[in-house]
């Protein structure tokens, strides 16, 4: 895994934008060759600054919702602080974090990367090294020789003392476990894809679309389902033959479930239709005019959008070429965490490109193409959003207009049957509600993206700031989402 592997606090040190001052921060870096790691005093410029403020606005384009939740727990600037997050997406994650914890709360973040990352004449080192990053040496990297970090922690508590505040070493087990436990509360962890996708669809049933839940409500719903649904392990009580055979029956009720479930998305991904088609179901008059209503949507929109797609063609062009060209590079489990990287920084270059060529071949008036292009290309992400999301239920609809009723009843059967198992695993397995829409309704706040009932949902039908979605697993792509790779791969 490349990039940030944790996200240490740098306390103390004010905030290089909140004076006006200039600050000198040290700036850890690692020597050529063998990476020994030396302190330089280094001021954390402004064009570290503005570039933080770009890629802040390139995660706004390539996530389409960025949810925070909990921030009044962040401990504030002066207390010791480490921030710990799943770690997918190299560089990416370090942005994220970087991007959304208040500046008003923590002043800036001491990033840790692997030393590797350093003395690299790439951007993306010079980026790492410019922000203050700690290098640590890893042992997986040194042919897994023994190797020494002491000098760096060293410089590392000099600058923090609050770092060097007594510990209690015997609860540090224990603060592990709550952190690795919070940690795995926010991730979807299943040992096989197969069971990722049972486990959307049975969330997805048990709380169908238009249920008004947080982004973070979807993610935990997801992991209870995908606990649910692994294959029970046995008690290792001796004698306790009946527990055994309580549990060994659970289990197979377990993997009927998983497999009429299974199934039942097959069909689905065969007729390409979602499970809320199955679950509502509409007349024959009613889908036609919603095909006409929803054909002309994105015909519409996609009209208006050529003109910024023209400015758009660039930037999709180079990032595609680089990912591409990326992915050949290495085997697969080397590479993929890397992509969303790559997108962002080639992304973020081109696009820059594009609109300093644009003021250029309007120099006489190139103050308002300043201010026109970008403008003109985010209006043309979010009428893009919309036109994709119409001409996907376009496409879904014409298709169940070619699903018999006959067929249609059948699978609203087995749909119905599927509901209540579900339900049951739900409420008295996992203790959720019996009404989940309900249940979400009450508990949700006012999360961005989410949509809070029908007056704002139809008052706000198109957002200028983001598209609002019903369903989380929407992406800016003409079909959905439901199938990944097989797992031997």
């Amino acid at each position: 895994m490349g990039g940030v592997s944790s996200m240490v606090r740098h306390h103390g040190a004010p905030s290089p934008t909140s004076t006006g001052n200039r600050h000198p921060h040290p700036k850890f870096s690692a020597n050529e060759p063998g990476y020994s790691c030396s302190l330089v005093l280094h001021t954390y410029t402004a064009c570290v600054a503005h570039f933080l403020f770009l890629f802040k606005f390139v995660l706004k384009i390539f996530y389409g919702t960025i949810v925070v939740e909990n921030t009044d727990l962040i401990p504030k600037t002066g207390q010791p602080c480490i921030v710990c997050a799943n770690h997918s997406n190299s560089l990416t994650d370090a942005l994220v974090l970087v991007t959304s914890i208040p500046s008003s709360t923590r002043n800036m973040l001491r990033l840790t990367a692997k030393s590797t990352q350093f003395g690299r004449k790439t951007f993306t080192s010079w980026l790492i090294e410019s922000a203050g990053t700690v290098p640590i040496r890893r042992r997986k990297d040194f042919n897994n020789e023994d190797v020494d970090n002491s000098e760096v922690m060293e410089h590392l508590m000099q600058d923090n003392p609050e770092l060097l505040a007594p510990v209690n070493f015997d609860r540090i087990r224990e603060l592990t476990t709550r952190m690795q436990d919070r940690i795995s509360s926010g991730t979807i962890d299943a040992p096989s894809w197969d069971l990722v996708r049972c486990a959307r669809l049975a969330s997805r049933i048990y709380a169908p679309l238009g249920t008004r839940m947080s982004l973070g409500d979807y993610v935990r719903l997801t992991c209870a389902f995908v606990e649910a649904l692994k294959p029970s392990e046995p008690p290792r009580t001796i004698g306790a033959a009946t527990d055994v055979s309580e549990s060994v029956e659970e289990d197979a009720d377990i993997q009927r479930l998983r497999h009429d479930l299974k199934i039942y998305q097959d069909q689905l991904v065969r007729w390409g239709i979602k499970d809320d088609r199955i679950r509502r179901p509409l007349s024959r008059r009613t889908i036609l005019f919603r095909i006409c209503i929803r054909f002309t949507w994105s015909l519409l929109l996609f009209t208006i959008s050529i003109p910024g797609l023209i400015l758009w063609t660039p930037v999709f062009t180079t990032t595609f070429y680089a990912v591409r060209n990326f992915k050949k590079s290495g085997p697969i489990w080397d590479t993929w965490d890397e992509i969303a990287q790559y997108k962002l920084v080639y992304g973020l270059f081109s696009g820059v490109l594009v609109w300093i060529t644009a003021m250029v071949l309007t120099l006489p008036v190139a103050p308002i193409t300043a201010v026109i292009v970008p403008l003109l290309m985010w209006m043309t992400l979010r009428w893009l959003e919309d036109a994709v999301s119409a001409f996907r239920a376009f496409v879904a609809l014409t298709r169940l207009l070619m699903v018999g009723k006959v067929t249609l009843k059948a699978m609203r059967q087995i749909r119905g049957d599927l509901h209540a198992r579900i339900r049951n695993l739900a409420v008295g397995k996992l203790g959720l509600p019996m009404e989940p829409e309900k249940y979400f309704l009450e508990k949700g706040g006012r999360e961005k993206g989410r949509v809070r009932g029908n007056l704002e949902s139809g008052a706000k039908y198109f957002s200028v700031r983001r598209r609002r979605k019903r369903d989380w697993n929407e992406t800016l792509r003409l079909y959905d989402k439901v199938d990944y790779p097989d797992d031997g791969l």
